[in-house]
């Protein structure tokens, strides 16, 4: 038996010859003068068949040289394949990481607290006595308690009177209007102030609006300014209308409708904006920026001069001396 190899050349090269030696088509002519023309059909009967023949052998050998063709190159194909990983084996191969099964986890240490630094000692300066701490909560409980009584009576640590004065001018200012936008609803952070921290107040707004320092003067506008005081707020400097004609507008954060009447001289947020005073701050509850637009507010409308021209008319209008009072 002859061994199956795959020498596809040989098989198409023998393909070539057995087509090649087909006998070859006959002319087709008619037969020469003598010739029997049973003979001559015969003969065309035979080339027929034999054309025939040869297409049918020509016709298997070329599908035999396409199949041929195929599987020469399926071969170059698996062969080119081959060689590239015949190449590719000559990298180095990465080492394998050996598997192995999670040790059992140990229940983990309780950690133990480190022990907290110790602070040098340091000796007391020398001069210093060491206070007994019996003492010491003694003087800071006598000390909460003197706060509470000074924060009932309107007073702030370290402020002299008035707590809202402090932040004010102690000299004469000008005029300095707000939009009422700027108006602010900080509230006092005291309550009720004393007739003595009132005529702190008023005195500090005098000199802000350049009443000069005459004591008769003064004692007039201290006198009308308590009055007035006492009849719009009760000294409150949080007072607020909030029922008479004023009181109009949305609802605002301190409580009151937008156009009501506040603090101690109870003004309106747009006519405290309008006799602003520089030298003051912008809440309508502070009583120095309440009192000094009031007074800037009085000398214009009612036509009282920094000099007390018209005080003693104005005076009169507000029942000053009487039991009786008028709002302005």
């Amino acid at each position: 038996m002859t061994d199956i190899n795959s020498d596809y050349g040989a098989v198409t090269s023998g393909t070539d010859r057995a087509v090649s030696g087909l006998p070859t088509r006959a002319d087709g002519k008619p037969a020469g003068p003598g010739v029997d023309p049973r003979l001559t059909a015969a003969v065309g009967d035979t080339d027929e068949q034999t054309r025939k023949g040869r297409d049918k052998v020509r016709e298997g050998a070329d599908k035999a040289k396409k199949y041929t063709k195929g599987l020469s190159d399926i071969q170059d194909e698996a062969g080119r394949g081959v060689r590239d990983v015949s190449n590719k084996s000559s990298m180095p191969s990465m080492p394998s990481v050996p598997q192995s099964s999670p040790a059992p986890q140990a229940a983990a240490p309780t950690p133990t607290p480190a022990p907290a630094p110790s602070m040098p000692s340091t000796p007391a300066p020398s001069g210093l006595a060491t206070i007994d701490p019996g003492l010491l909560a003694a003087l800071v409980e006598a000390s909460q308690d003197r706060a509470a009584v000074d924060a009932a009576e309107g007073i702030v640590p370290g402020l002299d009177g008035d707590p809202a004065s402090a932040s004010s001018a102690t000299s004469p200012q000008n005029p300095q209007p707000l939009d009422v936008s700027q108006v602010s609803l900080e509230e006092y952070p005291g309550g009720a102030l004393s007739k003595e921290q009132i005529a702190g107040v008023i005195d500090q707004a005098l000199t802000i609006n350049g009443v000069p320092n005459d004591p008769a003067l003064r004692a007039q506008w201290q006198e009308l300014y308590q009055h007035m005081a006492a009849g719009e707020s009760g000294g409150d400097p949080n007072a607020r209308n909030l029922w008479d004609s004023n009181a109009t507008g949305a609802m605002m954060p301190d409580g009151a409708y937008a156009n009501s009447s506040r603090g101690m001289w109870q003004c309106i947020p747009s006519t405290f904006a309008a006799y602003h005073m520089g030298g003051t701050s912008t809440s309508i509850y502070d009583p120095v920026a309440s009192a000094a637009a009031s007074m800037n507010y009085v000398m214009d409308r009612y036509n009282v001069s920094p000099g007390g021209q018209g005080l003693d008319a104005f005076m009169a209008r507000q029942g000053v001396g009487t039991a009786s009072y008028q709002g302005y």
